[in-house]
């Protein structure tokens, strides 16, 4: 990749805009700066505690203390989520009475923006760690360690809404079941709101590697970026998005620990299976649902990133 080039091209478009827009670039600057702030924090959890220097997690076993406490400084984008909470509220218009389940609930911030505007709402995550530093963050909030392709995890008509936001949808291979277990803990009427993306287009860097907030590198370059690098106070972070012929596609992050005689490495490995938007467009429709709404993710800052609105019928 040049570089060079890509810096050119920004420089000259950058000269063609308003001074308004120079502004905008400033504040961005500056957001990234507390940014960068942010990641030099010490990590409250450490990998330099493993005893191995080389060590591979994959599945739940990567979501340990370590990387739960990194999290939200490498992935929380917190003006997309209010976007995307905003536009689900516009879309189904939940009320006070709705009963909200989030599958996928992270760190709780989504859950956390959903009770601020008084609803019932849930947060369903597979991680036992993630769920305890989510019930820490907000002890106040209704979390539940369990799984969205175990039928039993929920009763049939439990909920009004089930979000599924980011790229959780894709971390089960088995759709099919998981659509049918949304089908059925939804009530006559619900909805069932997932984010989907094009595999080959969306941005895949991690929000904490982007250098600029309001200008997507990805407009820049020739070839699409795939890999992200972050420098922590202890430990460097790099990531690589992995797409294959088929539906497979693996996210590889290796953390280095930086600690003078340290060799310490580890990696994480995530798999996924992101098949064509419209194949799970029909594979909703065979489960029964209407498609109902669509959401281009574009001014959430997510080009080529979507949220479907499905309706369970009445």
């Amino acid at each position: 990749m040049n570089f060079s080039k890509i810096y050119t091209r920004i420089e000259n478009k950058l000269k063609k805009l308003p001074v308004w827009f120079h502004l905008v670039i400033l504040l961005a600057i500056i957001y990234i700066l507390v940014c960068i702030y942010k990641q030099m924090l010490p990590v409250r959890e450490g990998f330099i505690d493993q005893k191995e220097n080389f060590v591979v997690k994959k599945g739940l076993d990567l979501y340990d203390d370590f990387y739960v406490n990194i999290y939200d400084q490498l992935f929380y984008r917190e003006l997309s989520n209010i976007y995307e909470v905003g536009s689900i509220e516009n879309i189904t218009k939940p009320t006070t009475e709705s009963n909200i389940l989030v599958i996928g609930s992270g760190t709780g911030h989504i859950v956390n923006t959903f009770n601020e505007q008084n609803y019932n709402v849930t947060g369903l995550e597979e991680s036992s760690a993630m769920v305890n530093y989510s019930k820490n963050e907000y002890p106040g909030l209704n979390f539940k360690v369990g799984s969205p392709v175990k039928a039993m995890t929920f009763n049939p008509g439990q909920f009004t809404h089930i979000v599924c936001l980011n790229l959780t949808f894709y971390y089960y291979k088995n759709k099919m079941q998981f659509l049918q277990n949304i089908y059925n803990w939804l009530k006559p009427g619900g909805y069932f709101v997932v984010q989907l993306v094009d595999k080959n287009k969306f941005d895949p860097v991690v929000p904490a590697a982007k250098p600029f907030v309001m200008v997507n590198p990805q407009s820049f370059s020739e070839n699409r970026i795939t890999t992200s690098n972050v420098v922590f106070n202890n430990f460097d972070y790099k990531a690589d998005f992995q797409t294959f012929p088929n539906d497979f596609v693996q996210f590889r992050e290796i953390f280095k620990d930086t600690t003078p005689g340290s060799n310490k490495v580890r990696e994480n490995s995530h798999k996924m299976w992101i098949p064509q938007r419209q194949n799970v467009i029909n594979m909703a429709k065979e489960t029964g649902f209407i498609t109902y709404a669509e959401v281009d993710l574009l001014m959430a800052q997510m080009e080529y990133q979507y949220l479907y609105v499905f309706q369970k019928p009445e």
